[in-house]
């Protein structure tokens, strides 16, 4: 595996400061949107007492267990 950005843009401030884009940050938005995804639907499933589809916690689950291993490594390198 490469130390190379999975996606590297770059967004400028208002103020003139440049901010890099990497692959973690979009990883970090997927897993943001695919907890908000599960959230809405295991609501769906509380309010109608349907179950779950299988395929929507395989795809959902996995984008925020990264998202959290993530997280738990920003915040151990915050330390």
């Amino acid at each position: 595996m490469t130390k190379e950005p999975l996606v590297k843009g770059t967004f400028e401030t208002k103020k003139g400061k440049e901010i890099v884009i990497t692959g973690t940050h979009v990883l970090n938005v997927v897993a943001c949107v695919a907890a908000l995804m599960l959230v809405i639907v295991l609501l769906q499933w509380w309010r109608t007492g349907e179950h779950l589809p299988f395929e929507i916690l395989l795809c959902l689950v996995p984008a925020i267990v990264s998202g959290g291993y993530n997280l738990v490594k920003w915040l151990r390198a915050r330390r």
